[in-house]
C-alpha cells in the first residue's frame, strides 16, 4: 500500500480541469498531522491574505467522493473554530467576534456543491455568465446555518489573466455584518468601512441585468479588491493577481443562480479543481 503522506487526492467525478491546467500545479511543502486513533491529513502550505492551507480531507456523499478541507464550521471573520448554539442561545460562537453565521466547509466545485450552496442562499449567488473565455468554476461557499439561511455565497473561478499568466477572481454576496469578505480582502471589517464609496466608481460591472457600481478598496499590493451593492447584499470581487483587475473595466456580467429557481437545465458550468485558496478557507490567520 501507498504510504499515506505520497497518496494522491481523489479526483472527483465530473472535474474537467485539474489545477496545473490553471496554473495551480506548482509544488507546495506537504505536512500532516495524526488525529484520534491515527488518521492522517495531508495539506500544502499556500500564503493567502495570511491563512495557511491547513486540513483537507475526504468523504462520501450519494456514492461521490467530495473532497473538504475541513469537517466542521468556521468563523467567517477570522477562519477560527465556532462553537454550537446551546441551551442559552441560538447562534454560533466565535470566540473573538462572538456571534457569528457560520461558514460551512468548503468542498470541491462541481454541481452537487453548487445546487447545495444555491438551495440554502437568502442572497444572490454571483456567476459570470458568460465566463471569461478558457475560465473554469474552482470553488463554491456559503456561511449559515438551518436557522439563518445562507447569508453569504462564494463563487470562485481561475483561468488566463488579461495581462498574461493565471487570475483568480473570488465572487462574494454578504448580508451586512458577516464580514466573509472582508476577511478574505485582508480588511478588519466586517463591511467595506465609512467612505468607502466617496467619489465617482472607479468600475461598473452588470450584475442581474443591472448595471453596479464598484470601489476600489485598498489591500494591499497583491490583490485587487473592488466593493458595492446589490439586491440589498455587499458585492465583493476580489482578484488575484492586482493586475487582474482589468477584468471588472471589461462589463463583466453577472447571473443570480438562485433566480433560476429549481432548475439549473441549459446551465454548462466547466469546473476545475478546488483553488488553494478557497481551500484555505477556515484556516486561522497566523
Amino acid at each position: 500500500m501507498t504510504p499515506p503522506d505520497q497518496q494522491e487526492a481523489p479526483v472527483t467525478q465530473g472535474d474537467r480541469t485539474h489545477r496545473s491546467d490553471v496554473g495551480h500545479g506548482r509544488e507546495h511543502k506537504k505536512w500532516g498531522r495524526r488525529i484520534g486513533a491515527g488518521l492522517i491529513l495531508l495539506g500544502s502550505f499556500v500564503p493567502f491574505g495570511g491563512i495557511s492551507l491547513r486540513n483537507l480531507l475526504t468523504r462520501s456523499t450519494s456514492g461521490e467522493t467530495v473532497e473538504y478541507m475541513k469537517d466542521e464550521p468556521a468563523c467567517p471573520r477570522c477562519g477560527g473554530p465556532v462553537h454550537p448554539p446551546g441551551l442559552w442561545n441560538s447562534a454560533w460562537h466565535c470566540v473573538e467576534h462572538g456571534p457569528v453565521p457560520p461558514l460551512q466547509p468548503v468542498a470541491k466545485p462541481g454541481t452537487e456543491c453548487l445546487e447545495h450552496v444555491r438551495s440554502h442562499a437568502t442572497v444572490p449567488l454571483w456567476m459570470p455568465q458568460p465566463l471569461p473565455t478558457s475560465w473554469v468554476v474552482t470553488g463554491y461557499a456559503h456561511a449559515g446555518d438551518e436557522r439563518t439561511g445562507g447569508v453569504a455565497t462564494l463563487v470562485g473561478c481561475s483561468g488566463p489573466a488579461p495581462l498574461g499568466g493565471v487570475a483568480d477572481l473570488v465572487l462574494i454576496a454578504e448580508s451586512p455584518g458577516v464580514g466573509l469578505g472582508a476577511w478574505l480582502a485582508g480588511l478588519p471589517g466586517p463591511d467595506p468601512g465609512d467612505g468607502f464609496d466617496n467619489g465617482p466608481a472607479h468600475a461598473k460591472l452588470v450584475a442581474a441585468g443591472h448595471p453596479t457600481a464598484m470601489w476600489n478598496v485598498d489591500a494591499g499590493p497583491d490583490n485587487a479588491v473592488y466593493v458595492g451593492e446589490a439586491k440589498g447584499a455587499w458585492i465583493w470581487a476580489l482578484l488575484w493577481p492586482s493586475a487582474a483587475g482589468v477584468l471588472l473595466l471589461e462589463n463583466l456580467d453577472l447571473e443570480d443562480l438562485v433566480e433560476r429557481g429549481d432548475s439549473l437545465e441549459g446551465l454548462d458550468l466547466p469546473h476545475g479543481a478546488l483553488v488553494p485558496r478557497l481551500a484555505a478557507l477556515g484556516a486561522p490567520r497566523q
